[in-house]
């Protein structure tokens, strides 16, 4: 119920602040430098307008606090088929990959 609490919240949040999807992890990328990870989930995805990208969705910088945990949770996700819920922060990456940053997940 908690979950079910949660999820409402934020799908009710301005759509200006957050963009989100719901889905399961279709596809899963560490850079070759170590720290950046990219996400595609297939689902239901509200994109940022500064996504360039079509092939990644997402982008997840593992130098960032909490992020580590963020990559167990999405390896988790990926390896037992189970849905997520992604928020980006609603901006696109600092290095050029234009896919948006993700701000948090959250297992459903």
């Amino acid at each position: 119920m908690k979950k079910i609490y949660i999820l409402i919240c934020l799908l009710l949040m301005p759509s200006f602040v957050l963009a989100h999807g719901i889905g399961t992890i279709s596809s899963l990328l560490v850079g070759r430098l170590g720290y950046q990870v990219m996400v595609n989930i297939s689902g239901s995805v509200d994109p940022v307008e500064c996504r360039t990208r079509t092939d990644w969705q997402y982008y997840l910088d593992l130098t960032t606090p909490g992020a580590k945990e963020m990559l167990a949770t999405l390896l988790t996700a990926k390896s037992t088929g189970q849905k997520i819920y992604v928020v980006s922060t609603g901006t696109c990456d600092s290095t050029g990959q234009g896919a948006e940053v993700i701000s948090y997940l959250m297992l459903l």
